[in-house]
C-alpha cells in the first residue's frame, strides 16, 4: 500500500479525523483502500468512500465536477 499522501493545508489529516482508517473501495479509482475521506465534498452526486490518493491527484474533483471547499463566501 502506498504511503498516505500529505496535504498542504491539512498536513495532519488523519490525526484531525479528515482521513479515517477504514476499508473502502474508492468510487473514483475502483481500488480497495484502507483509508477514506471523512469531510465534505460538494457535488451533485451523493459520493462516499473517496480515497485520499484520488483527492491528492485531483481525479475525485474532476470525475464528479466537485469541490472539497465550499465556493460560497461566508457572511
Amino acid at each position: 500500500m502506498k504511503e498516505l499522501p500529505t496535504f498542504k493545508y491539512n498536513p495532519n489529516a488523519e490525526r484531525l479525523g479528515i482521513l479515517k482508517k477504514e476499508k473502502t473501495t474508492c468510487p473514483v479509482c475502483g481500488q480497495d483502500r484502507n483509508y477514506v475521506y471523512q469531510g465534505p465534498f460538494y457535488c451533485i452526486d451523493e459520493v462516499e468512500g473517496i480515497c485520499p490518493w484520488c483527492i491528492k491527484d485531483g481525479s475525485a474533483a474532476k470525475k464528479y465536477d466537485g469541490e472539497f471547499q465550499d465556493a460560497a463566501p461566508l457572511k
